[in-house]
């Protein structure tokens, strides 16, 4: 079977990103909270440990903020490839729409869920309001989604059959 390109792409990549939010979010809150335990405890006796709180604040505010956007990018940009390299007839964008519709639906339920799930405990809320980056594009889940899938669509029927066989 064919892996590249299918259109069940919209909806893994819809996973992917609500997944790397949290699983980000969740790991910076971590290092916050080793950080206040560095700061606070007899590990802060010793000369290394400026260095290391230091380096443990760059890393929770600006390495999980650009490793989002990367990671978000890198996403995005591997399904545009996988559906440019693939050739569908048109008479499959009934399926490509209801598709599109499941993936703006999960959308709508993950950005939901994100938002609930930041602003349930006040600690999380005030550590989240620190990626702005991460922020935004979970508020604006579906029109971030349903950019991606127009692009995808535009590349997934625009392709012409230059005199091969039919893919019906």
């Amino acid at each position: 079977m064919n892996k590249k390109g299918q259109f069940t792409d919209w909806i893994l990549i819809v996973i992917i990103i609500f997944f790397i939010c949290v699983s980000l979010l969740a790991v910076g809150f971590v290092i916050t909270k080793f950080q206040l335990v560095v700061q606070t405890t007899a590990l802060n006796q010793s000369q290394a440990a400026p260095a290391i709180i230091a380096g443990l604040s760059s890393l929770g505010s600006n390495g999980i903020n650009q490793a989002f956007m990367i990671l978000l990018s890198f996403s995005i940009i591997g399904l545009l490839i996988s559906s440019f390299f693939v050739k569908y007839h048109t008479i499959w964008i009934f399926l490509a729409v209801i598709f599109a519709g499941v993936a703006v639906l999960l959308s709508a339920i993950l950005a939901n869920t994100y938002d609930s799930f930041v602003n349930a405990n006040t600690d999380i809320a005030n550590y989240a309001s620190q990626f702005t980056a991460m922020n935004w594009v979970m508020q604006h889940l579906v029109g971030v989604v349903i950019g991606i899938v127009i692009i995808s669509m535009i590349l997934f029927f625009s392709r012409l059959d230059m005199g091969g066989q039919s893919n019906i």
